[in-house]
């Protein structure tokens, strides 16, 4: 009777031993980053495109960039798909860092390494065309407002600028000495009128 004990007990655990896991076989894999790369493109345009090994239950991934390496804002939100490869544009000018973000099913996020790019500095103008108005020429996309101020310190006006170029109108001011500043910026320009 010990001997058949023996071999049924032997037999089970052959049989649990060669027998696949169903429960391992329903976990999926933890993402693998297989890289994140960026590229600055000749249009000033940054390339960032990462790819992965297996996707295993990863819902989306959340693109997130920084001008200092420790603060990120959202850049954008991707949904996952059957691909290995992914990639965002993105206009940064000065130092950009990146990074990407997996989320699973289950709400888990996983990572990638942090990435930076060096842009073309942002390039900031005003000019007075001797009339009516000052135009103000950007390539810093983060620059929305640009404020007048007197030589006293004193606001005259503010105005929000959406285009790389724009007019600010001046005709209502006296001759004399103003200082442009621009939001997110400590950049101040100083003109004549």
């Amino acid at each position: 009777m010990d001997a058949k004990f023996y071999l049924t007990a032997l037999t089970s655990l052959l049989i649990s031993f060669f027998q696949p896991n169903t429960a391992s076989a329903q976990t999926p894999l933890p993402l693998v980053w297989d890289n994140i790369h960026i590229q600055k493109t000749n249009s000033g345009t940054t390339i960032v495109e990462w790819g992965i090994l297996p996707e295993y239950n990863i819902t989306e991934f959340l693109v997130q960039r920084s001008d200092n390496g420790r603060s990120f804002t959202m850049l954008k939100r991707m949904d996952a798909t059957d691909a290995l490869s992914y990639q965002v544009e993105d206009k940064s000018t000065g130092t950009t860092y990146y990074r990407v973000i997996s989320v699973d099913a289950k709400g888990r996020a996983s990572y990638s390494k942090i990435v930076s790019v060096i842009g073309a500095p942002a390039t900031l103008s005003a000019s007075y065309d001797g009339s009516s108005n000052v135009r103000i020429q950007k390539t810093d996309n983060r620059i929305q407002t640009v404020s007048l101020f007197d030589m006293s310190g004193r606001l005259l006006k503010s105005q929000t600028i959406n285009n790389s170029i724009s007019m600010v109108d001046v005709s209502s001011l006296p001759h004399g000495i103003y200082i442009i500043k621009f939001d997110q910026t400590q950049n101040a320009i100083k003109f004549f009128k």
